[in-house]
């Protein structure tokens, strides 16, 4: 997850001259999910019990954490 202040199409466009230009034949689809809210969950409890066939999920590490 990124946090920009560009639009949408710069950040795909950046993104597949970026990473993907070189691999074109190879690929078939690119889905981009705009993100408008986050929610930062620190109990394992709740995060265990996420579906996560209906939700998705960003994890960061911070440096120095473990």
């Amino acid at each position: 997850m990124i946090e920009v202040d560009k639009s949408l199409d710069q950040i795909i466009d950046i993104f597949y001259h970026s990473f993907f230009s070189q691999l074109e034949d190879q690929i078939k689809l690119i889905v981009v999910d705009v993100v408008t809210h986050l929610e930062e969950l620190y109990d394992y409890g709740v995060i265990n019990k996420i579906d996560w066939t209906k939700n998705g999920v960003a994890v960061q590490q911070l440096e120095g954490e473990l």
